[in-house]
């Protein structure tokens, strides 16, 4: 049976290098479009290595994300 990975980010803007993917999600669909049983959804919460430009949020980013990990610098992959 066909099946879709349907994906889901939320970022803290839409500038590439000023705003960053805050949350990544994903979820498998059978081809009738229903939630296949046999594949957990995936979620994932990654801590912003940018603040709002004016620094209004910071507070609550840093209480929001403060268990959670900074995201990987993908400049280390190349």
């Amino acid at each position: 049976m066909a099946r879709i990975v349907v994906l889901d980010t939320e970022t803290t803007g839409l500038k590439v290098g000023k705003h960053d993917i805050i949350q990544i999600a994903a979820i498998v669909l059978n081809y009738d479009m229903t939630l296949d049983k046999h594949y957990q959804p995936f979620y994932m919460m990654i801590k912003p290595a940018h603040y709002p430009p004016d620094n209004s949020s910071k507070d609550v980013f840093d209480k929001y994300f403060a268990d959670i990990k900074p995201a990987m610098d993908v400049n280390r992959l190349s």
